[in-house]
């Protein structure tokens, strides 16, 4: 593909924190489009540095901003699992027309996202999960106690932040609290969507874990990864990373095993 014109343009919805505001990064001739999803209480910040260096490499690249996300507790709070699933559906259908080769990309939570429209688009040319969470540390505990918890408070504080994550919370559109019915709503996507229907994925798929996350057990990866029966697909788990693989030390490797996916599953790629 010969350089051209390259424009990155945000969205600027009311409410929404301005550092969480999904964006867009388009060539005028680009054939290939990855949807980024985000987890569960962040936002499209966490993508910009994988967005550009995708960039730089020819691909266009569309944020999907959670529906409640980016905005204060009560909209969080409202929101719903199908909410949340038909964000990134949304974002699917206005550029199907427009690619001939669209990626989904979920970081954390973002990859039940994408799990889940990868399962009901096998026209996606492939999906990439970063840090899937399916099983949770002390997922057991916290599970028995939400119905108990649900009786006498609406929120949970995130007790895992360090001093950095909690000095960014609010500049970056994230949640200190987090909403009961939200953490329901999360589990409920899990249990309905992701366990029930990852079998159902066809298409290529990439799948990145750190084995010291602390959020997500990396099990989770090796359990999509046996689940998915394309045999089109790979499983990376790496060391010396945690959750969020892709603003940590090794992002470089994490944009590279992306890219070259992304390459190698891509109709008449021409970078």
């Amino acid at each position: 593909m010969e350089k051209n014109a390259v424009s990155k343009h945000f969205t600027f919805l009311a409410e929404v924190s301005p550092k969480a505001q999904p964006f867009v990064i388009h060539h005028e001739a680009s054939s290939t489009l990855a949807i980024l999803v985000h987890g569960f209480s962040s936002s499209p910040y966490t993508f910009h540095d994988l967005a550009e260096y995708l960039a730089e490499r020819g691909i266009d690249s569309e944020t999907v901003l959670l529906a409640g996300h980016g905005r204060d507790f009560k909209a969080l709070q409202k929101s719903t699992a199908l909410d949340w699933y038909q964000s990134a559906e949304k974002v699917l259908h206005k550029n199907q027309a427009k690619y001939k080769n669209i990626f989904v990309i979920g970081e954390s939570f973002g990859s039940n996202v994408a799990i889940h429209l990868a399962a009901h688009y096998p026209q996606l040319q492939g999906v990439v999960t970063l840090s899937v969470p399916i099983f949770l540390f002390k997922e057991k505990t916290i599970r028995f106690f939400l119905p108990l918890a649900s009786l006498v408070t609406n929120k949970y504080k995130k007790r895992w932040l360090d001093v950095k994550d909690m000095h960014q919370i609010k500049e970056f559109g994230r949640h200190l609290y987090l909403p009961i019915a939200s953490i329901k709503n999360f589990y409920k996507f899990i249990d309905t969507f992701t366990k029930k229907e990852a079998h159902k994925v066809r298409i290529p798929a990439l799948i990145i874990h750190s084995r010291n996350d602390r959020v997500s057990q990396a099990r989770s990866s090796q359990w999509l990864f046996e689940e998915i029966k394309n045999k089109n697909k790979e499983l990376y788990i790496m060391d010396k990373e945690n959750h969020h693989l892709i603003y940590k030390t090794r992002s470089d490797l994490v944009f590279e095993k992306i890219f070259t996916f992304i390459e190698k599953n891509s109709k008449n790629f021409d970078a």
